[in-house]
């Protein structure tokens, strides 16, 4: 998937695919992505990944063949229900996208606040 796709990708996606999308980079975020000098994709269970975001085992398994066939995971054993995150970096840099904006609301809010803030102080309102 090429990188420009990903937030039209990211908007045509369900809510319970967006929530196990972000469950399965929580706990990919933290597992080994290399063994020396070759890269790798670990492993996660698929059902794991289902009840942390609140999907319906019976659900689970269409949810993960619909982002497989969107390039987002990768099914590694379909008997043991393992996948792998292969959309990591996209949802990195959308999460770090949507962070930013979120500062610069936050700091647009506080520059108002201390704006205010003065203009009270000074003029004892």
């Amino acid at each position: 998937m090429q990188a420009e796709n990903f937030p039209s990708v990211w908007q045509s996606l369900t809510d319970a695919q967006r929530k196990f999308l972000l469950a399965a980079y929580d706990i990919d975020r933290r597992l080994p992505h290399s063994d020396g000098s070759d890269k790798v994709i670990p492993p996660i269970g698929w059902r794991t990944i289902g009840l942390m975001s609140g999907i319906n085992l019976r659900e689970v398994d269409q949810v993960v063949r619909t982002l497989s066939e969107l390039r987002l995971v990768l099914i590694l054993d379909a008997d043991l229900r393992e996948m792998g995150l292969i959309c990591r970096h996209h949802l990195r840099e959308l999460l770090e996208a949507e962070r930013h904006r979120r500062w610069k609301w936050a700091t647009a809010a506080a520059a108002v606040l201390a704006v205010v803030g003065t203009l009270l102080w000074r003029y004892r309102l």
